[in-house]
């Protein structure tokens, strides 16, 4: 979801700007909620505005033990940004994505300038990694619907497999309903590679039916992202 509504729109956005633009990723994993909040969108924002104080614990977006460090990092590199137009990390460059991350544990500089990750999967604790995009990807997406409307979520996606049954490097896209959860609704992915994926998960989402999933949620999805290694179902695939 984050590449979808988030991350993919922002590269393509920064790869069509023709002007001196700049990158970053907040790449710091908050422990909110028994520490499925991760890295998400906006938990950034205490550490930009130094309100760390106000907004940790256990569901505060800076969680149990928030980064004061980093915190002050980010204030100056951004006050820098402001006052010079230069925040200490190369312009944006659409061949080589390179992005700055702003993680915990504190390295001596401001954010760094590193490869910016292949969309679609989730970095572990305070690390920006390159993935190799040859692997197959993998993805177990657990997705709530409006109350009493598991029947319909479950319709929505089913037209979106469809839709994803034609993308090149789709290997699965399987619905699947809870018996004991008529509201929830997981989705099976695999796919031959990165690239795939975010190809056909980056398209306008109306094309692709995701806009009638989304207005069916109650929150955004959880997912868990694999790396299917082999055994019955496998075999012969491409990959």
């Amino acid at each position: 979801m984050t590449e979808l509504v988030f991350a993919g729109p922002t590269r393509r956005l920064l790869d069509a700007h023709t002007g001196r633009r700049f990158g970053y990723l907040f790449a710091h994993r908050s422990d909110a909620c028994d520490g499925r909040l991760g890295a998400a969108h906006a938990t950034e924002l205490p550490y930009v505005f130094g309100t760390l104080d106000s907004a940790y614990g256990p569901s505060g977006l800076a969680g149990h033990h928030p980064s004061a460090e980093l915190s002050e990092r980010m204030r100056a590199t951004w006050l820098r940004f402001a006052a010079t137009g230069d925040p200490g990390w190369s312009t944006w460059d659409p061949a080589a994505r390179c992005t700055a991350a702003s993680t915990a544990p504190a390295t001596p500089t401001s954010p760094r300038a590193e490869p910016a990750p292949t969309p679609g999967r989730r970095e572990g604790p305070s690390t920006v990694a390159a993935v190799d995009t040859s692997e197959r990807v993998g993805r177990y997406v657990r997705m709530v619907a409006l109350e009493g409307q598991g029947t319909e979520l479950a319709g929505a996606l089913l037209r979106v497999a469809d839709d994803m049954a034609a993308q090149p490097g789709c290997l699965a896209y399987v619905v699947n309903a809870t018996p004991d959860e008529p509201d929830v609704v997981w989705v099976t992915e695999m796919w031959s590679d990165a690239a795939s994926s975010e190809a056909a998960l980056s398209r306008d989402i109306g094309e692709s039916g995701l806009g009638d999933v989304l207005a069916l949620l109650t929150a955004p999805p959880d997912y868990i992202e694999v790396t299917p290694l082999g055994g019955p179902g496998l075999a012969g695939l491409p990959g």
